[in-house]
């Protein structure tokens, strides 16, 4: 499930330029590679759980420190793209060019590079800490004990990246809904009310599924359940395993919320699966001819803003497009020269026009 999210993603935005060239497709990938990483250390946890009739975690020092960190780790990866994707939308779609320009994709591998060294420095206590006692697997250490109960769980993992998401996502939706404004391009205002959209609904997603759980969190050590009440024990641990449920289904519902909210992305699926992103088509979106780097949409200036011009330096591929020209006078044209342009052939043209 969480497979296709990378997979999908990291496929599409190579053959989809103006997402590909698009930061937040960078966050994207990020998050989407984290969920993985995540949902493979909980199968193995509930394999190696099935397989043995005990949880080994309980008994080998290394998977019991290992799982920890490395659950730590992904969240903590995967919550800071959910936050930077936000902050880029709102900075990508902002008014004002000097807000606008500080998202790049550069800021955005820093950001990435950054995040991932601060997760790795902050699961390295995990390592350090966890022992096991009375075969149980869990810190015994009183502060770091502290600073799960009053810091990691309700806010680091919870309230923090909540609030982040969704001050920015909703900053970067009323930037949107004036986007009109600004004098761009056609197809970079629809990339951008797209991304919007789909980073709003993931934010929107990402609140429902984590604010119960930090909530839960914090009233499971604040209120500090009377273990003796085995009625009241037994409510609060079903709450917890279902709660956590939910909240674990923030690594793997990313796929599924893009294909919901962006059209674009369900054309693109459309387009991955079906193979006919590139050539040469009729009105009815027949493929009559292979063509390098040309694609084709629903709509004329959308596929041609998308497309390249290696064609054009292509002796084999031009011959091929020229057959289709009526006029004779193009018969002589010949490819041209790779050495005598100053931009990459895989260039689109949507960046030359905008150059």
């Amino acid at each position: 499930m969480a497979s296709l999210t990378a997979t999908d993603i990291l496929r599409i935005s190579q053959t989809y330029k103006a997402f590909r060239n698009n930061q937040c497709v960078l966050y994207f990938v990020t998050e989407s590679i984290s969920n993985i990483c995540q949902l493979i250390i909980y199968f193995v946890i509930y394999v190696l759980i099935t397989l043995n009739g005990i949880d080994p975690g309980n008994s080998t020092l290394f998977w019991c420190k290992f799982r920890a960190m490395m659950i730590a780790l992904c969240t903590v990866i995967s919550f800071s793209t959910i936050c930077f994707s936000a902050c880029d939308q709102y900075l990508s779609t902002n008014l004002q060019f000097n807000i606008r320009k500080l998202s790049t994709t550069k800021l955005a591998q820093i950001l990435i590079f950054t995040a991932i060294v601060i997760s790795i420095l902050h699961v390295i206590p995990f390592a350090i800490f966890l022992e096991i006692r009375a075969s149980l697997c869990r810190v015994f250490n009183p502060i770091m004990s502290q600073y799960l109960s009053f810091f990691y769980y309700p806010i680091l993992s919870g309230l923090l990246p909540i609030f982040i998401a969704s001050l920015f996502s909703i900053l970067a939706y009323h930037n949107v809904r004036r986007i009109v404004r600004r004098q761009i391009p056609i197809v970079r205002r629809r990339l951008d009310r797209q991304l919007t959209a789909m980073v709003l609904v993931r934010v929107i997603t990402f609140v429902i599924l984590t604010l119960p759980y930090a909530i839960q969190r914090m009233y499971t050590y604040l209120a500090k359940v009377d273990q003796s009440n085995l009625f009241l024990l037994a409510i609060n641990t079903l709450a917890a395993g279902i709660i956590s449920s939910f909240f674990n289904l923030n690594y793997a519902v990313s796929f599924y919320i893009f294909i919901a909210s962006s059209s674009r992305f369900r054309r693109q699926i459309n387009l991955l699966f079906t193979d006919d992103t590139v050539g040469l088509y009729t009105s009815s979106m027949s493929l009559i001819a292979n063509a390098t780097e040309f694609t084709a949409e629903c709509y004329v200036v959308e596929p041609l803003l998308q497309s390249t011009l290696e064609c054009v330096f292509n002796s084999s591929c031009l011959s091929t497009t020229m057959k289709f020209f009526l006029d004779t006078n193009l018969t002589n044209i010949k490819r041209l020269d790779a050495n005598q342009t100053q931009y990459p052939l895989e260039t689109i043209i949507d960046i030359l026009v905008n150059n």
